[in-house]
């Protein structure tokens, strides 16, 4: 493995600050937000240390994530560590503690392990050791918050530029909030893995695949997907596509739904299917879901405008123009009425027109 820049005056911070100890705790923080970079450099440090350091590696336990814990099973499994004058521990695991609380009164895995951090500082003074702590940056700034006395307590911190993991604002989350424990704030700066809510949605799945709270979080889960691919935040735009497409498709496989809940779910797979050029697969989707909508709303709902709009825009798209034109003329004249000529859905309809009238005058 090679390193450039940043990560290798990092890596070799980080490696003579290993190498200075001799027995008394040097507790070390490496932040790398991927996994297989943070696993070639644990590797990498365990073969380049000095000769005479011995290094181990524990794995943090979600069920119970204390590194006294793990400390103490280490040195009752290898005893010789009490007579090896220069250890290097490694803890991996943070990255796989989840941010939300999946159970009503429960505090979430991450902030579990901040507590253990925070309460049992005095206590790692019993192992003379390096010790390694790696976590994302996701995990360091809720130690930062919710540990601050274990954080200023720590030696060093060395971070690591990777790709980041898939990430959510809590407050993206707000709409689903009840799923949660008791304890969860929807603050707006607050990132958590998508994972977490993957995993909330499985275990919900796994005790009950008919479970009514299941739709409204495909629902959400779906909706960060196409904000991703709207915003470029994608990784893989057709992988991410194709998990937004899964998430309304279990959403309206669901019997007895809400007339407008389907509408919605059939608009948004519309416009995943449109995002991906698959327009004959979008159209009848946009058209179940304006059809849905002018029957529940009434033919002047702004939502209608909306319907029609995306419609209009599909066929703009392919060239259609004969069949965008009245569509959109219809998705103004709606917009114009309901929202007033000033909002911006009915500027951007109305841009949309007018660039419309551009391309069929070209």
């Amino acid at each position: 493995m090679s390193l450039e820049g940043k990560n290798s005056d990092q890596y070799e911070s980080l490696l003579v600050s290993m190498e200075a100890n001799a027995r008394k705790l040097n507790l070390l923080i490496g932040v790398c937000d991927d996994s297989q970079l943070r696993d070639e450099l644990i590797a990498r440090y365990e073969t380049e240390v000095e000769e005479g350091i011995v290094c181990y590696r524990i794995m943090l336990q979600p069920q119970k994530p204390s590194i006294r814990f793990l400390l103490e099973d280490l040195i009752e499994k290898n005893p010789q560590i009490k007579e090896q004058d220069r250890v290097v521990v490694s803890v991996l695991g943070a990255d796989k503690l989840r941010f939300l609380e999946f159970e009503a009164g429960k505090k979430s895995e991450v902030e579990e392990f901040a507590g253990y951090m925070q309460w049992t500082r005095e206590g790692l003074r019993r192992f003379p050791f390096s010790i390694v702590m790696w976590v994302t940056t996701n995990v360091e700034n809720a130690l930062k918050q919710k540990a601050p006395d274990f954080w200023s307590w720590r030696k060093g911190v060395f971070r690591f530029e990777s790709k980041p993991r898939e990430f959510v604002r809590k407050a993206d989350l707000e709409s689903v909030r009840e799923h949660f424990g008791k304890n969860f704030q929807a603050e707006s700066t607050t990132l958590i893995p998508i994972d977490d809510l993957q995993e909330l949605i499985r275990k919900i799945e796994a005790k009950d695949p008919k479970d009514t709270r299941l739709p409204s979080l495909y629902d959400s889960l779906g909706q960060i997907y196409i904000n991703r691919l709207k915003q470029g935040e994608y990784r893989d735009y057709q992988q991410e596509a194709k998990r937004a497409i899964n998430c309304f498709e279990k959403a309206l496989d669901f019997p007895e739904q809400d007339p407008l809940d389907e509408a919605y779910r059939l608009g948004e797979l519309g416009y995943v299917h449109d995002f991906l050029g698959h327009y004959s697969e979008a159209e009848p989707l946009y058209r179940r879901s304006l059809s849905i909508r002018e029957k529940q709303l009434g033919a002047d709902h702004p939502d209608v405008a909306s319907s029609l709009n995306n419609l209009a825009a599909l066929y703009d798209s392919q060239g259609k123009y004969a069949e965008a034109e009245p569509l959109y003329r219809r998705a103004v004249e709606i917009a114009e009425k309901s929202l007033g000529v000033d909002h911006p859905s009915t500027q951007t309809i109305r841009q949309n027109l007018e660039l419309l009238r551009q391309a069929m005058d070209s």
